[in-house]
């Protein structure tokens, strides 16, 4: 045998049968890629209802409540300003009152 031979027979360079590495890694890559895009557009879109749904929830559920509640606040200050009003005037009178009696002086 010949070294030409031995060289042919133990030679590290063999012609490449199928795909090259390269092209197999940026497939991957690609395939990879447009699966993770595809899960985070599905995730995008899920939380984008879920996220409408609860605002939308708690707008048309809660908006009556916080009307009802607001409405109440408005009576309670209107009552509070209507019983100042009342004590003003009852002490006013009951000042008059006490003006006009005069003790009676015994001698």
């Amino acid at each position: 045998m010949s070294t030409t031979d031995y060289q042919n027979l133990y030679s590290d360079e063999e012609e490449e049968v199928g795909v090259d590495f390269k092209e197999q890694l940026v497939a991957n890559i690609k395939s990879t890629y447009g699966t993770a895009s595809a899960w985070g557009l599905w995730g995008y879109a899920v939380s984008g209802k879920i996220l409408y749904e609860l605002t939308s929830h708690a707008i048309f559920l809660g908006l009556p409540f916080m009307v009802v509640y607001g409405m109440q606040q408005i009576d309670d200050m209107q009552w509070e300003e209507t019983l100042k009003i009342a004590r003003k005037e009852v002490e006013s009178d009951t000042m008059k009152q006490m003006t006009n009696v005069r003790p009676r002086i015994s001698r």
